[in-house]
């Protein structure tokens, strides 16, 4: 739990000092899911859909859907932390270049999760929470690594860790509680404190900013997210496997070869 929050803190910070390159990756985020929200209400206000229809879209589709545009639509926050970390940090362009660049291997992962949100919704949710925590490290895994078995390598990532499922409860209570803020206002002018012409015509158009509100809030968590997960393969990577020992081995080898080579030339 600790290791969880440490890294949750590590990502508000990077989010803090790197805000504006993190807005510039968001936008890719911000405009699937208003693309996204535009389009569901567009069919749902156009075609009259049977009960048993609405509940196969609301319980499958639509989650399938919103949980693909929030895994993979962040990604170039991911590539931006990732080098930051490594201290070889990239411009904006730089980081969609990138992702663009492993547009293989993450088009091949996006199909296969897809399939899987789908069947994992067909069973009631069910088999999300089983399965999940194995694959939140697939797309970080399409990205910086080479291997081909990707959702091997996610599930090799996690295993036996605990921290994944504190850290998505982290972000679960960090989004119920910003999102009871939302329908603040509207309880505010329910309860007639301020009767007055400009409350009503607030009234008229409070949806609206609750929709907007609602959809900046879904993007932040999903960008917090999906940064908080890059510190997590990296300490994942870094500690568990040894990357860092192993560097810093290369290091001190890189610095002694020079002066055994110097050594050897005189011995000679």
């Amino acid at each position: 739990m600790i290791r969880a929050l440490r890294q949750t803190d590590r990502a508000f910070w990077c989010l803090h000092d790197h805000l504006l390159s993190f807005a510039l990756l968001g936008l890719p985020t911000l405009f699937a899911v208003a693309f996204l929200t535009a389009g569901i209400a567009f069919a749902l206000r156009t075609w009259q859909f049977e009960v048993p229809v609405l509940i196969l879209f609301w319980a499958i589709i639509a989650p399938t859907l919103v949980l693909t545009t929030l895994t993979f639509s962040p990604l170039p926050c991911a590539v931006y932390t990732w080098f930051q970390l490594k201290n070889e940090p990239k411009s904006v362009q730089e980081c969609f270049t990138w992702c663009f660049s492993r547009t293989g291997r993450l088009l091949g992962l996006l199909l296969w999760m897809v399939f899987s949100y789908l069947w994992w919704f067909l069973l009631f949710w069910i088999p999300l929470l089983a399965f999940w925590p194995r694959t939140c490290q697939a797309p970080m895994v399409a990205l910086f690594e080479n291997q081909p078995q990707i959702l091997r390598r996610s599930r090799q990532l996690v295993r036996e860790d605990n921290a994944i499922y504190v850290l998505a409860g982290l972000f679960f209570l960090l989004m119920l509680v910003l999102g009871s803020l939302i329908p603040l206002p509207r309880l505010i002018l329910f309860s007639k404190m301020f009767e007055s012409e400009w409350s009503r015509f607030a009234e008229e158009f409070l949806w609206a900013f609750e929709l907007v509100c609602g959809i900046v809030l879904i993007c932040l968590v999903a960008v917090s997210w999906c940064v908080s997960l890059t510190f997590f393969y990296h300490n994942l990577r870094q500690f568990r496997e040894g990357e860092r020992i192993r560097a810093q081995i290369d290091e001190l080898y890189e610095e002694y070869r020079p002066a055994e080579s110097v050594a050897g030339d005189r011995s000679a």
